[in-house]
């Protein structure tokens, strides 16, 4: 029976700064040394690549769950933003009240049938509520001159067919102003308010008249009945 052989002790890890300093001090180890630093550095490299597979394995972990977020965010900005579009500069004032005072810039717009506009700001979500607000004409500061009278031909658009109208508003909304177009599209439903208040006036003075004029009537009829 061949005698046991003692078993070989666990071989240890040494990194590669270790092994160069061991051999620059010791140029002269046997065999049995060196074959020793080489079964480690053999180790020292097993565990760096598990190491780096580890590693790498994480950081794709890490690029799919940010990818999810990514993907899940889009998705519900595109919820969230059905109908909206980005504000460049439709609306260059719109501020989104934040409390304390402090106001966030609109990201996104949305035209409401009633000439107002909602806005979300930047990262909003399906959940977040608009802020809804009348927009006006912003003022024009690149002329030095003071404000002129509308001209007469802009009046008579403004109230005049509906036809010369719809094509005056087309022309507008191509300048991608939305508070310039809301004034207009106010001023055109204001004075069909007038008129309609007007013709309503009217009728209700002709019956103010007719009623006067048969109180007179009966007046005279009870006069000519003698009845005082």
């Amino acid at each position: 029976m061949a005698p046991s052989r003692a078993p070989s002790p666990p071989v240890v890890p040494l990194s590669s700064n270790t092994i160069a300093s061991t051999l620059t001090a010791n140029p002269d180890l046997d065999a049995a040394i060196l074959q020793g630093i080489t079964k480690s550095l053999i180790e020292t490299t097993k565990n760096h690549k598990f190491i780096n597979k580890i590693q790498i394995q994480c950081l794709e972990q890490q690029i799919i769950n940010l990818q999810g977020k990514i993907d899940n965010s889009s998705t519900s900005n595109t919820e969230a933003l059905e109908g909206y579009e980005e504000n460049m500069g439709q609306v260059p004032n719109f501020a989104i009240p934040i409390g304390e005072g402090l106001f966030r810039p609109a990201k996104y717009l949305k035209q409401l049938d009633d000439e107002r506009v909602a806005g979300l700001a930047e990262g909003s979500g399906p959940g977040d509520l608009p802020w809804i607000a009348n927009v006006y004409a912003q003022p024009d500061y690149r002329s030095n001159e003071p404000p002129a009278p509308l001209p007469p031909w802009l009046h008579s658009v403004l109230i005049g067919p509906l036809s010369a109208y719809h094509t005056f508003c087309k022309a507008v909304a191509d300048l991608n102003d939305w508070g310039l177009l809301a004034d207009i599209e106010q001023y055109h439903e204001a004075d069909n308010h007038i008129m309609s208040a007007q013709a309503k006036i009217n009728i209700y003075d002709c019956e103010l008249k007719g009623l006067l004029h048969y109180c007179d009537l009966c007046e005279g009829w009870l006069e000519g009945a003698h009845l005082g």
